[in-house]
Protein backbone atom coordinates (compact mmCIF):
# COMPACT_ATOMS: atom_id res chain seq x y z
CA UNK A 1 0.00 0.00 0.00
CA UNK A 2 2.80 2.38 0.96
CA UNK A 3 4.69 1.43 -2.22
CA UNK A 4 1.63 2.30 -4.38
CA UNK A 5 1.32 5.72 -2.72
CA UNK A 6 4.97 6.38 -3.39
CA UNK A 7 4.60 5.35 -7.01
CA UNK A 8 1.55 7.63 -7.41
CA UNK A 9 3.44 10.52 -5.82
CA UNK A 10 6.39 9.97 -8.16
CA UNK A 11 4.03 9.89 -11.12
CA UNK A 12 2.47 13.20 -10.05
CA UNK A 13 5.86 14.80 -9.58
CA UNK A 14 7.00 13.50 -12.95
CA UNK A 15 3.87 14.87 -14.62
CA UNK A 16 4.44 18.29 -13.03
CA UNK A 17 8.08 18.25 -14.15
CA UNK A 18 7.15 17.30 -17.72
CA UNK A 19 4.51 20.04 -17.78
CA UNK A 20 7.05 22.61 -16.58
CA UNK A 21 9.57 21.48 -19.18
CA UNK A 22 6.90 21.74 -21.87
CA UNK A 23 6.09 25.33 -20.85
CA UNK A 24 9.78 26.28 -20.93
CA UNK A 25 10.18 24.53 -24.27
CA UNK A 26 7.28 26.47 -25.75
CA UNK A 27 8.72 29.72 -24.41
CA UNK A 28 12.12 29.00 -25.95
CA UNK A 29 10.53 28.00 -29.27
CA UNK A 30 8.57 31.25 -29.35
CA UNK A 31 11.70 33.16 -28.47
CA UNK A 32 13.58 31.57 -31.35
CA UNK A 33 10.76 32.49 -33.71
CA UNK A 34 10.20 36.02 -32.39
CA UNK A 35 10.77 39.27 -34.26
CA UNK A 36 13.73 40.27 -32.07
CA UNK A 37 16.65 40.35 -34.48
CA UNK A 38 20.08 41.93 -34.69
CA UNK A 39 18.89 44.60 -37.09
CA UNK A 40 17.49 48.01 -36.17
CA UNK A 41 14.04 47.01 -37.40
CA UNK A 42 13.19 44.74 -34.49
CA UNK A 43 10.01 44.91 -32.46
CA UNK A 44 9.29 43.95 -28.89
CA UNK A 45 7.64 40.58 -28.50
CA UNK A 46 6.42 38.48 -25.60
CA UNK A 47 9.43 36.17 -25.96
CA UNK A 48 12.77 37.24 -27.41
CA UNK A 49 16.28 35.87 -27.94
CA UNK A 50 19.42 37.93 -27.62
CA UNK A 51 23.04 36.71 -27.70
CA UNK A 52 21.93 33.14 -27.09
CA UNK A 53 19.79 34.03 -24.04
CA UNK A 54 15.98 33.83 -23.94
CA UNK A 55 13.71 36.38 -22.30
CA UNK A 56 10.05 36.88 -21.42
CA UNK A 57 8.32 40.28 -21.39
CA UNK A 58 7.42 41.30 -17.83
CA UNK A 59 3.90 42.41 -16.93
CA UNK A 60 4.77 44.02 -13.59
CA UNK A 61 6.64 47.06 -14.95
CA UNK A 62 4.68 50.23 -15.73
CA UNK A 63 5.97 53.07 -17.90
CA UNK A 64 5.41 56.78 -17.48
CA UNK A 65 6.69 59.39 -19.92
CA UNK A 66 7.53 62.79 -18.45
CA UNK A 67 8.04 65.52 -21.02
CA UNK A 68 8.72 69.22 -20.93
CA UNK A 69 7.89 71.50 -23.85
CA UNK A 70 9.95 74.55 -24.74
CA UNK A 71 7.12 77.04 -24.27
CA UNK A 72 5.61 79.00 -21.44
CA UNK A 73 1.86 78.61 -21.03
CA UNK A 74 1.09 82.16 -22.15
CA UNK A 75 3.12 81.62 -25.33
CA UNK A 76 1.53 78.28 -26.23
CA UNK A 77 -1.48 78.51 -28.51
CA UNK A 78 -3.52 75.31 -28.39
CA UNK A 79 -6.33 74.23 -30.67
CA UNK A 80 -4.45 75.24 -33.81
CA UNK A 81 -2.47 72.92 -36.07
CA UNK A 82 0.08 75.71 -36.46
CA UNK A 83 1.93 74.30 -33.44
CA UNK A 84 5.67 74.76 -32.95
CA UNK A 85 6.04 73.34 -29.43
CA UNK A 86 8.98 70.93 -29.19
CA UNK A 87 9.49 68.36 -26.44
CA UNK A 88 12.90 69.47 -25.19
CA UNK A 89 12.89 67.24 -22.15
CA UNK A 90 11.97 63.53 -22.18
CA UNK A 91 12.19 61.03 -19.34
CA UNK A 92 10.91 57.46 -19.51
CA UNK A 93 10.18 56.04 -16.05
CA UNK A 94 10.18 52.27 -15.60
CA UNK A 95 8.19 51.58 -12.44
CA UNK A 96 8.99 48.06 -11.23
CA UNK A 97 6.14 46.99 -8.95
CA UNK A 98 7.86 43.74 -7.97
CA UNK A 99 11.12 45.21 -6.70
CA UNK A 100 9.51 48.57 -5.84
CA UNK A 101 12.12 50.49 -7.75
CA UNK A 102 11.81 53.28 -10.29
CA UNK A 103 14.43 53.50 -13.05
CA UNK A 104 14.72 56.43 -15.44
CA UNK A 105 15.99 56.73 -19.00
CA UNK A 106 16.69 60.27 -20.19
CA UNK A 107 16.03 60.57 -23.92
CA UNK A 108 18.09 63.05 -25.89
CA UNK A 109 15.82 65.55 -27.69
CA UNK A 110 17.94 65.16 -30.85
CA UNK A 111 17.42 61.39 -31.01
CA UNK A 112 16.46 60.34 -34.53
CA UNK A 113 13.59 57.87 -34.75
CA UNK A 114 10.37 57.23 -36.68
CA UNK A 115 8.03 60.05 -35.68
CA UNK A 116 4.30 59.68 -36.41
CA UNK A 117 2.84 62.42 -38.59
CA UNK A 118 -0.64 63.73 -37.77
CA UNK A 119 -2.76 65.30 -40.46
CA UNK A 120 -5.63 67.75 -40.13
CA UNK A 121 -8.15 66.27 -37.72
CA UNK A 122 -5.46 64.44 -35.80
CA UNK A 123 -5.38 61.28 -37.91
CA UNK A 124 -2.06 59.52 -38.34
CA UNK A 125 -0.91 59.79 -41.95
CA UNK A 126 2.47 58.05 -41.73
CA UNK A 127 5.88 58.46 -40.15
CA UNK A 128 8.95 60.54 -40.85
CA UNK A 129 12.48 59.87 -39.60
CA UNK A 130 13.55 62.93 -37.64
CA UNK A 131 14.44 64.26 -34.20
CA UNK A 132 12.11 62.99 -31.51
CA UNK A 133 11.67 66.50 -30.11
CA UNK A 134 9.60 67.35 -33.21
CA UNK A 135 6.95 64.72 -32.42
CA UNK A 136 5.18 67.27 -30.24
CA UNK A 137 4.85 69.74 -33.13
CA UNK A 138 2.24 67.51 -34.74
CA UNK A 139 -1.26 68.12 -33.48
CA UNK A 140 -2.67 71.07 -31.58
CA UNK A 141 -0.04 71.30 -28.84
CA UNK A 142 -2.43 69.68 -26.37
CA UNK A 143 -3.02 66.05 -25.45
CA UNK A 144 -2.91 64.89 -29.08
CA UNK A 145 0.65 66.21 -29.37
CA UNK A 146 1.55 64.53 -26.07
CA UNK A 147 0.17 61.21 -27.30
CA UNK A 148 2.11 61.61 -30.54
CA UNK A 149 5.32 62.12 -28.56
CA UNK A 150 4.50 59.01 -26.52
CA UNK A 151 4.01 57.08 -29.77
CA UNK A 152 7.41 58.32 -31.00
CA UNK A 153 9.02 57.05 -27.78
CA UNK A 154 7.24 53.75 -28.34
CA UNK A 155 8.70 53.60 -31.87
CA UNK A 156 12.18 54.29 -30.49
CA UNK A 157 11.85 51.44 -27.99
CA UNK A 158 10.62 48.93 -30.54
CA UNK A 159 6.93 49.07 -29.71
CA UNK A 160 7.16 49.41 -25.92
CA UNK A 161 3.77 50.37 -24.48
CA UNK A 162 3.84 53.78 -22.77
CA UNK A 163 1.21 53.48 -20.04
CA UNK A 164 0.83 57.19 -19.32
CA UNK A 165 2.33 60.62 -19.79
CA UNK A 166 2.76 63.88 -17.92
CA UNK A 167 3.63 66.97 -19.95
CA UNK A 168 4.80 70.21 -18.34
CA UNK A 169 5.42 73.65 -19.79
CA UNK A 170 8.40 75.73 -18.70
CA UNK A 171 6.29 77.48 -16.04
CA UNK A 172 6.00 74.22 -14.06
CA UNK A 173 9.74 73.92 -13.33
CA UNK A 174 9.80 76.88 -10.96
CA UNK A 175 6.52 75.91 -9.31
CA UNK A 176 7.72 72.37 -8.53
CA UNK A 177 11.16 73.61 -7.45
CA UNK A 178 9.74 76.10 -4.96
CA UNK A 179 7.05 73.66 -3.78
CA UNK A 180 9.72 71.36 -2.32
CA UNK A 181 11.57 74.26 -0.70
CA UNK A 182 14.25 74.71 -3.35
CA UNK A 183 16.74 72.26 -4.82
CA UNK A 184 20.46 72.29 -4.01
CA UNK A 185 23.04 71.51 -6.70
CA UNK A 186 26.82 71.83 -6.88
CA UNK A 187 27.84 73.76 -9.99
CA UNK A 188 30.16 71.90 -12.35
CA UNK A 189 32.12 74.23 -14.59
CA UNK A 190 31.72 77.93 -15.19
CA UNK A 191 28.00 78.57 -15.75
CA UNK A 192 28.02 82.27 -14.91
CA UNK A 193 26.82 83.02 -18.44
CA UNK A 194 23.52 81.50 -17.28
CA UNK A 195 23.47 83.01 -13.78
CA UNK A 196 26.15 85.00 -11.88
CA UNK A 197 25.68 82.69 -8.88
CA UNK A 198 26.61 79.61 -10.93
CA UNK A 199 30.34 79.61 -10.18
CA UNK A 200 32.31 76.39 -10.54
CA UNK A 201 32.26 74.36 -7.30
CA UNK A 202 29.58 76.46 -5.59
CA UNK A 203 26.60 74.73 -3.98
CA UNK A 204 23.47 76.70 -4.75
CA UNK A 205 19.94 76.20 -3.42
CA UNK A 206 18.08 77.03 -6.61
CA UNK A 207 15.06 79.30 -6.65
CA UNK A 208 12.35 78.58 -9.20
CA UNK A 209 13.78 81.00 -11.77
CA UNK A 210 17.31 79.69 -11.25
CA UNK A 211 16.12 76.09 -11.64
CA UNK A 212 14.61 76.91 -15.02
CA UNK A 213 17.83 78.58 -16.16
CA UNK A 214 19.90 75.64 -14.86
CA UNK A 215 17.98 72.98 -16.80
CA UNK A 216 17.10 75.01 -19.88
CA UNK A 217 19.75 77.48 -21.01
CA UNK A 218 22.94 76.58 -22.87
CA UNK A 219 23.69 79.55 -25.14
CA UNK A 220 26.88 81.39 -24.29
CA UNK A 221 28.52 78.47 -22.47
CA UNK A 222 31.88 76.98 -23.43
CA UNK A 223 30.04 73.68 -23.92
CA UNK A 224 26.65 74.58 -25.35
CA UNK A 225 25.74 71.09 -26.58
CA UNK A 226 22.49 69.40 -25.62
CA UNK A 227 24.56 66.55 -24.13
CA UNK A 228 26.00 68.97 -21.58
CA UNK A 229 22.56 70.34 -20.81
CA UNK A 230 21.25 66.79 -20.30
CA UNK A 231 23.98 66.21 -17.70
CA UNK A 232 22.71 69.24 -15.81
CA UNK A 233 19.13 68.01 -16.14
CA UNK A 234 20.17 64.62 -14.75
CA UNK A 235 21.97 66.34 -11.86
CA UNK A 236 18.96 68.52 -11.13
CA UNK A 237 16.48 65.64 -11.27
CA UNK A 238 18.52 63.56 -8.84
CA UNK A 239 18.64 66.52 -6.42
CA UNK A 240 14.95 67.25 -6.95
CA UNK A 241 14.07 63.63 -6.16
CA UNK A 242 15.95 63.91 -2.86
CA UNK A 243 14.10 67.14 -2.03
CA UNK A 244 10.79 65.53 -3.03
CA UNK A 245 11.36 62.60 -0.65
CA UNK A 246 11.79 65.01 2.24
CA UNK A 247 8.77 67.02 1.18
CA UNK A 248 6.56 63.93 0.75
CA UNK A 249 7.57 62.69 4.22
CA UNK A 250 5.99 65.84 5.66
CA UNK A 251 3.11 66.28 3.21
CA UNK A 252 1.03 63.11 2.77
CA UNK A 253 -0.99 64.68 -0.06
CA UNK A 254 -0.16 67.28 -2.68
CA UNK A 255 -1.05 70.72 -1.27
CA UNK A 256 -4.07 72.22 -3.03
CA UNK A 257 -2.21 75.44 -3.82
CA UNK A 258 0.48 73.47 -5.68
CA UNK A 259 -2.19 71.59 -7.64
CA UNK A 260 -3.93 74.85 -8.53
CA UNK A 261 -0.65 76.44 -9.64
CA UNK A 262 0.36 73.45 -11.78
CA UNK A 263 -2.96 72.76 -13.48
CA UNK A 264 -2.66 75.43 -16.23
CA UNK A 265 0.83 74.22 -17.09
CA UNK A 266 0.30 70.47 -17.29
CA UNK A 267 -1.26 67.85 -19.55
CA UNK A 268 -1.67 64.22 -18.56
CA UNK A 269 -3.72 61.21 -19.55
CA UNK A 270 -3.71 60.15 -15.88
CA UNK A 271 -6.69 61.00 -13.73
CA UNK A 272 -6.36 63.20 -10.64
CA UNK A 273 -6.59 60.12 -8.42
CA UNK A 274 -3.89 58.32 -10.44
CA UNK A 275 -1.57 61.32 -10.15
CA UNK A 276 -2.24 61.45 -6.41
CA UNK A 277 -1.46 57.73 -6.12
CA UNK A 278 1.77 58.20 -8.07
CA UNK A 279 2.78 61.01 -5.73
CA UNK A 280 2.17 58.78 -2.72
CA UNK A 281 3.82 55.68 -4.21
CA UNK A 282 6.90 56.75 -6.16
CA UNK A 283 8.76 58.47 -3.29
CA UNK A 284 8.46 55.22 -1.33
CA UNK A 285 10.08 53.24 -4.15
CA UNK A 286 13.84 52.76 -4.22
CA UNK A 287 15.90 54.50 -6.85
CA UNK A 288 16.77 52.40 -9.81
CA UNK A 289 19.29 53.35 -12.46
CA UNK A 290 19.22 56.83 -13.99
CA UNK A 291 20.66 56.38 -17.47
CA UNK A 292 20.95 57.90 -20.90
CA UNK A 293 21.14 56.20 -24.27
CA UNK A 294 24.58 55.64 -25.75
CA UNK A 295 25.08 56.77 -29.32
CA UNK A 296 26.72 59.18 -31.71
CA UNK A 297 26.08 62.72 -32.89
CA UNK A 298 26.10 63.76 -36.52
CA UNK A 299 25.86 67.31 -37.78
CA UNK A 300 23.85 68.01 -40.87
CA UNK A 301 21.23 70.66 -41.30
CA UNK A 302 20.43 69.97 -37.64
CA UNK A 303 22.18 68.20 -34.79
CA UNK A 304 21.19 64.52 -34.79
CA UNK A 305 21.74 61.86 -32.14
CA UNK A 306 21.71 58.24 -33.33
CA UNK A 307 21.31 55.77 -30.47
CA UNK A 308 23.44 52.65 -30.29
CA UNK A 309 21.10 49.75 -31.08
CA UNK A 310 22.95 47.27 -28.87
CA UNK A 311 22.86 49.61 -25.87
CA UNK A 312 19.17 50.29 -26.47
CA UNK A 313 18.36 46.58 -26.56
CA UNK A 314 20.35 45.92 -23.40
CA UNK A 315 18.43 48.63 -21.54
CA UNK A 316 15.09 47.28 -22.75
CA UNK A 317 16.00 43.74 -21.74
CA UNK A 318 17.25 44.73 -18.28
CA UNK A 319 14.19 46.84 -17.45
CA UNK A 320 11.29 45.14 -19.20
CA UNK A 321 12.26 41.46 -19.63
CA UNK A 322 13.30 38.52 -17.48
CA UNK A 323 15.45 35.55 -18.44
CA UNK A 324 13.78 32.19 -18.96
Amino acid sequence: MLLRKRIRLLCVLLAVLLFALAIVGIAIWEARHSDFSSSSDWEMAEYVEHNGEYYRLRTDVDTLLVMGVDKFSDAAVEGSYNNDQCADFLLLLAIDRKSERCSVIAINRDTVTDVPVLGIGGKRTGTVRQQITLAHTYGTGGEDSCRNTAHAVSELFGGLIVDGFVCLTMDAVGILNDAVGGVSVTIKGDLTAIDPAFCDGQTVCLTGEQALRFVRFRAGLADSTNASRMERQEQYLSAFYTALLGFAAEEETIPTDVVASLSPHMHSDLSASELERAYETLPAFGRGEFSTLAGDYTVGEFMEFHPDEEDLKEKILSLFYEKI
